[in-house]
């Protein structure tokens, strides 16, 4: 039973962590997808997540049945609150000998840019750090945006001497170039964008995930128009955004209805323009995902497909992505940032509310527009483990295949496996 005024969305198993993911990360979303839950389950046995999600179930709907948040209190939470919690965390994971991300590693460990000839060079060999600061990057409209006033990052940031900067970008895939770059140090952007973008010897590191979210991305009409289902596209025009999630999923569900590209005209257009054009009616379908979606539905969209009706579909998440050169050289303070990128989750699932009134003051999405979007989208953040690296190969493979990428390419160098 879901608590008064609060989406009907998954649940998050809070022992799951502890039983089956190392230590010093937020636990994952109950049910957020089958690969992520298998991943779970290589990790810690099936009988640990059964156990674990039985567990928190009943805390969880305890909780939501009093109104109470942890620790007796109610309504939203302070957002210095949180920033004192990741401050403490940070400081206790440390003191404990704790808090070692996956892959990272902390002043001159790790190595350097790869190289896809074995020469030692490198396309990118010219990209620089400015020791002095570090720049995030986050996609217009994101969540992420909340993080700019992180008492507890900026604080972590300073005390290594760092300064952070925040930059916006209109899309995933702007992003992964920017951190290619070296224009961005750091972010999180679509999977598919990653997949698609990366190249041998560009030394893009991948430090964690956020779950599948296949029904926060859908081909989508409007109300009233003809087209039925996807297949009835046919000889009709799609805007898509290029190299993101939902691009992705379209040409897999033009796949899945028997068209080909040349079947249909497909319009790139940048997020913005898709809520303009779809204002306008200016084209029959638009490739959408969140909080693109939202916005659309409503302007009384309507779902062709979604991620869960194309088989075979696979990613639909985000990844936080940095460069070998951050990694090795300041490995603790991205420990820091992604730790702030968890708790962050654990805050939207928690005060739903107070981050949807922050977050439409500060977006294009409206608060109820938000509620909507934390009803389908689930958050957290994870390592790499071995059923989501699959995944993420997977999706590689699936690009190069329909079109997306020139030819394939192994994912190990960007993929970094728990230690």
């Amino acid at each position: 039973m879901a608590e008064e005024g609060r989406p009907d969305r998954q649940r998050w198993s809070d022992p799951l962590a502890s039983a089956s993911l190392p230590a010093g990360l937020p636990s994952w979303p109950d049910g957020c997808g089958a690969s992520d839950r298998a991943a779970a389950e290589a990790a810690g046995g099936a009988s640990q997540l059964a156990a674990a999600e039985e567990s928190g179930g009943r805390r969880r709907g305890a909780r939501l049945r009093s109104g109470k948040r942890p620790g007796g209190r109610t309504g939203p939470a302070s957002p210095w609150r949180l920033a004192a919690l990741v401050a403490a965390s940070i400081a206790l994971l440390a003191l404990a000998g704790f808090g070692r991300l996956p892959g990272l590693a902390g002043g001159s460990a790790g190595g350097g840019l790869g190289s896809s000839s074995g020469s030692g060079e490198s396309a990118w060999a010219d990209r620089s750090l400015d020791p002095k600061r570090l720049t995030i990057g986050y996609v217009k409209d994101s969540p992420r945006v909340l993080l700019r006033e992180d008492e507890a990052l900026r604080q972590a940031a300073a005390a290594a001497g760092v300064k952070l900067a925040w930059r916006e970008y209109v899309d995933s895939a702007a992003l992964v170039r920017a951190v290619q770059s070296g224009e961005a140090d750091f972010g999180e952007a679509d999977d598919a964008a990653l997949a698609s973008l990366h190249e041998a010897g560009d030394g893009l590191r991948a430090l964690a995930a956020e779950p599948s979210n296949p029904q926060a991305y859908a081909i989508v009409a409007r109300e009233g128009s003809e087209p039925g289902d996807v297949a009835g596209l046919r000889g009709r025009t799609i805007g898509y955004v290029p190299r993101s999630n939902s691009h992705a999923l379209l040409l897999q569900a033009l796949r899945q209805a028997g068209l080909s590209e040349a079947e249909v005209e497909l319009r790139p257009l940048s997020p913005v323009e898709l809520i303009r054009s779809f204002r306008k009616g200016s084209l029959d379908a638009w490739a959408a995902q969140e909080p693109e979606l939202t916005r659309l539905e409503s302007l009384d969209a309507r779902v062709l497909a979604d991620g869960q009706a194309i088989a075979g579909a696979v990613g639909l998440r985000e990844l936080l992505l940095t460069t070998a050169e951050n990694e090795a050289s300041r490995g603790e303070l991205l420990e820091a940032v992604v730790w702030a990128y968890g708790m962050q989750d654990e805050y939207l699932l928690r005060d739903y509310h107070d981050a949807a009134e922050r977050l439409s003051e500060q977006t294009d999405v409206t608060h109820l527009q938000w509620l909507r979007l934390f009803e389908r989208k689930s958050f957290g953040t994870a390592p790499l483990l071995p059923g989501i690296q699959a995944e993420e190969q997977r999706l590689a493979d699936a690009l190069a295949e329909l079109g997306l990428r020139a030819s394939p390419i192994d994912m190990t160098e960007l993929l970094r496996a728990p230690e």
